[in-house]
């Protein structure tokens, strides 16, 4: 091969990328040590350079990413669902509850010998109900386990669930759901970040403190999305606040009936 043809395909090089691949023309290089330096800094200062822009844009910029993308300014970014998976992710590893709303179970077994499962902030005020005791931390964190799975099979349902609001809500300003998923993947991505962020402290002061930063989030999106009055956008983001809540809470209820269903 000689440096005007691309290694891969064999087309004629007219610029830094083969038009007929796509390979980069320094990939047809040999492979010397000058070579492997190169492709080590290009893939780190290019690749993690776009994963910090995009989380700093996603945290510091509410709606920015969306705008971006509907607008097709797409490459100096990371896609959509890449950031979501890596926050959904995290999320998964570091945060013990049960959504981005660290969702905490509470379960007994009453007097007759039935469980007695409480998932939410309810959870507290049923402890002890009925004469219900609270098994033992092995059963617990066994049943805890379990129910995190089946909230895992079904957690990504929330997403395009809760597109169908603001397309209901915007359908005349963003008609294609598609680009509402859009949305919804950016909003969900950040409110996972943040309960990872917010899952350190405790959970009655974590738990409001993410919801609190999240709907003002999602206030702050619709703003840069959207020019509209601001009282008709204050209505609109709590619109879309219990939506987000109700489908969270939906889902962990589903999850926690999957278990019991199975256990049954």
């Amino acid at each position: 091969m000689t440096s005007g043809t691309c290694a891969n395909c064999g087309t004629h090089l007219a610029g830094p990328y083969c038009h007929g691949c796509g390979q980069a023309e320094h990939a047809s290089h040999p492979a010397t040590l000058g070579h492997l330096f190169h492709e080590l800094t290009h893939e780190l200062l290019h690749v993690d350079g776009k994963i910090w822009r995009t989380v700093a844009a996603l945290f510091t910029r509410p709606g920015a990413l969306t705008r971006e993308y509907w607008e097709g300014r797409r490459a100096a970014w990371i896609g959509p669902f890449r950031i979501f998976l890596i926050a959904a992710g995290l999320h998964a590893v570091a945060v013990p509850g049960i959504g981005p709303m660290n969702l905490q179970t509470l379960v007994q077994r009453m007097p007759d010998g039935s469980l007695d499962v409480s998932i939410g902030g309810g959870a507290e005020r049923r402890r002890g109900v009925n004469g219900a005791v609270e098994v033992s931390q092995t059963d617990a964190d066994a049943y805890a386990a379990k129910l995190r799975r089946a909230y895992l099979a079904v957690r990504y349902l929330a997403v395009p669930f809760f597109a169908l609001a603001p397309l209901a809500l915007y359908r005349r300003r963003q008609p294609y759901y598609a680009g509402q998923v859009v949305l919804a993947v950016h909003f969900y991505s950040f409110w996972y970040l943040v309960s990872v962020a917010t899952s350190a402290l405790p959970y009655r002061a974590g738990a409001p403190i993410g919801l609190a930063v999240s709907g003002l989030y999602l206030y702050l999106t619709l703003r840069r999305l959207f020019d509209e009055r601001a009282v008709v956008r204050v209505a609109k983001a709590v619109v879309l606040y219990v939506v987000m809540i109700a489908l969270e809470t939906a889902l962990a209820l589903a999850a926690g009936l999957w278990v019991a269903r199975s256990q049954a």
